[in-house]
């Protein structure tokens, strides 16, 4: 324990594994298994820091802490062994078994009456939704993760957890608001996570809500403000040896690398990212960073390796079925096409995306389809069609002005009202 609230999760690790040792001296009574099945908790928690959040070894951890809860009768401990559980396979990208997991541990959660444990379940049904491209769902439930959450209860819920289910919900509530159109309110809870982190002094949720923010950023083009938030993310990966959380942010720094025109920095930087999540089986969102890395390559007008790399995100969507991306995957091909001259399969491509973001709701991720498939139309001589395309999606927006989508979006819609 003492290890674990220093943050010294390798000698966590230790202890937890030479305690594991250890316990099987013991006489197998009720005792025993409670033991044992914190221990395992204590070693999943650090294997996750240490590993990675998808890390093989999680996986037998976790069956046997599972395995204990049915020993016991499933005590209140088996909500965080199975909340542990769904999102080991959350970072594996095993979507539909999380779906699977996430209404199982809803209906034990609703059952036992603790907040924190149904705060732990609407977290992730929640993320869930994001990470499928339910934008609004997942906004409503992770606003009530948020509304669950009692930060006064921080220590209570990292005991029980591992980690605190409600500062992960309130970070990646920000993502959700980018993406339904609500780009200042998303920097405004990204902000007021950081803060509430700090104020815990805890830098499992500290460097989670760097990330997102980061992320945020980049969304909204601010590319040297992600970089530098990257920059504290990769300060704080290196000295608590978080090895899932540094690739994060290498990736989104390497996509804000590429935005800023140093492509190849980018490039580089996304790519290895890439085969080092490889290296510990992290694949959730990796159709999100092929799609960075292909808008990186359209960046540099490599045409050929741009279209190679959204074939890959079209083939890993098929095959995991993560559909929170897809809009982008659609929209890249379209700007692809479009730099090759291929107007007509740039127009289908970029349909394709705008219907798949308005189909969900997904105004931010419309805004920047339908402005790229507004400048196809002005290339292909319908002027008007480009300016009854645009404007309603951009007169739908009420905040982000100052943002690279919008301003862009409003830049596109002058110039034909200027010229027709």
């Amino acid at each position: 324990q003492r290890a674990a609230s220093l943050f010294a999760f390798r000698e966590c690790l230790a202890l937890a594994e030479r305690g594991l040792a250890g316990v099987t001296k013991l006489p197998v009574d009720a005792g025993r298994l409670q033991l044992e099945l914190g221990l395992h908790l204590m070693r999943g928690l650090a294997l996750r820091f240490v590993k990675g959040w998808a890390a093989p070894e999680l996986q037998p951890t976790f069956a046997r802490a599972r395995q204990i809860c049915a020993e016991l009768n499933d005590p209140p401990a088996l909500v965080p062994v199975m909340w542990n559980v769904a999102l080991f396979n959350m970072l594996r990208g095993d979507l539909p078994l999380v779906r699977e997991q996430s209404d199982t541990l809803t209906v034990k959660a609703n059952a036992s009456g603790e907040s924190a444990f149904v705060m732990s379940a609407v977290h992730i049904d929640g993320v869930w939704n994001e990470f499928m491209g339910n934008v609004v769902p997942s906004i409503e439930l992770l606003n009530r993760a948020r509304e669950l959450h009692d930060p006064a209860r921080h220590s209570e819920y990292s005991t029980m957890f591992g980690m605190d289910p409600g500062m992960v919900a309130r970070a990646m509530s920000c993502r959700s608001l980018w993406g339904a159109g609500y780009p200042d309110r998303a920097m405004e809870r990204a902000n007021e996570t950081i803060a509430l982190s700090r104020a815990q002094r805890q830098p499992v949720t500290l460097i989670f809500a760097l990330i997102i923010t980061e992320g945020i950023h980049l969304y909204r083009g601010e590319a040297d403000e992600a970089i530098a938030v990257g920059d504290q993310v990769e300060a704080m990966a290196i000295e608590y040896e978080f090895a899932q959380e540094r690739e994060w942010g290498r990736s989104f720094k390497g996509a804000a690398y590429a935005m800023k025109g140093d492509v190849e920095r980018g490039v580089q930087l996304l790519e290895q990212s890439l085969i080092d999540q490889d290296k510990i089986n992290a694949k959730l969102v990796r159709s999100m960073w092929l799609s960075l890395v292909a808008e990186a390559y359209w960046r540099a007008g490599k045409i050929d390796d741009g279209l190679r790399v959204i074939d890959e995100g079209f083939a890993y969507v098929e095959s995991s079925k993560e559909a929170g991306y897809v809009h982008e995957l659609y929209r890249i091909r379209g700007l692809l096409h479009e730099r090759a001259g291929r107007l007509a399969e740039a127009e289908t491509a970029l349909r394709a995306a705008v219907l798949y973001a308005k189909e969900r709701e997904a105004k931010s991720l419309e805004l920047r389809a339908v402005t790229a498939l507004a400048r196809v139309l002005v290339s292909t001589g319908r002027a008007a069609e480009a300016q009854s395309t645009l404007a309603p999606v951009l007169d739908w927006f009420t905040e982000g002005f100052g943002t690279a989508d919008l301003i862009a979006a409003r830049t596109m819609l002058t110039e034909i009202r200027e010229n027709t």
